[in-house]
């Protein structure tokens, strides 16, 4: 399970928490190993703080679809040239506010989970062709279910300002 942290400072740390772990469980019993890694994520404690002036680059980056060259140093301490995709990078830092909120507010499901239930609340778009040639589209979101809804509530997000419904005519 820690073969992907060999030779990292995170090995050390990990191998000693899941013998800690180990030596506070009385009896013999089984693991599976892949349940285990399933429930089981690595993040930092510390947080970085990010320059302001950087978060701009990015910003102008994703204006132009430009790509962003960084120096990348690995745990075994060799670095190279990385190209990073700016909207990449925004997305990154998007599902680690997500998680991070979640976790905060006592919301323990991996991101496989969570995305699979909210991936049943969807959008609806009607498309309805008139008599005079144009074409009304109406687009409405779906009513989330009390599960999806505790979710959104935990973000402090109010999914029907999210989604307004919308109407628009296009011309023939």
């Amino acid at each position: 399970m820690l073969h992907a942290f060999d030779g990292t400072p995170l090995e050390m740390d990990m191998r000693s928490t899941l013998d800690k772990i180990a030596a506070s469980l009385e009896g013999t019993f089984a693991v599976s190993l892949d349940a285990l890694t399933e429930h089981m994520s690595v993040q930092a404690e510390d947080r970085v703080v990010i320059d302001p002036a950087i978060w701009e680059a990015v910003a102008r980056a994703i204006e132009r679809r430009d790509i962003l060259r960084a120096d990348y140093r690995r745990f075994d301490g060799k670095s190279g040239p990385y190209e990073i995709e700016p909207l990449h990078l925004l997305a990154y830092h998007l599902l680690t506010w997500i998680r991070e909120t979640l976790r905060e507010r006592g919301e323990l499901r991996d991101w496989k989970r969570l995305r699979r239930l909210l991936s049943t609340h969807s959008l609806v778009t009607t498309v309805l062709p008139l008599a005079d040639g144009r074409v009304l589209r109406i687009r409405k979101p779906s009513r989330p279910d009390p599960e999806q809804a505790l979710l959104y509530q935990k973000l402090r997000i109010d999914w029907k300002a999210a989604f307004p419904p919308l109407k628009s005519f296009a011309k023939p």
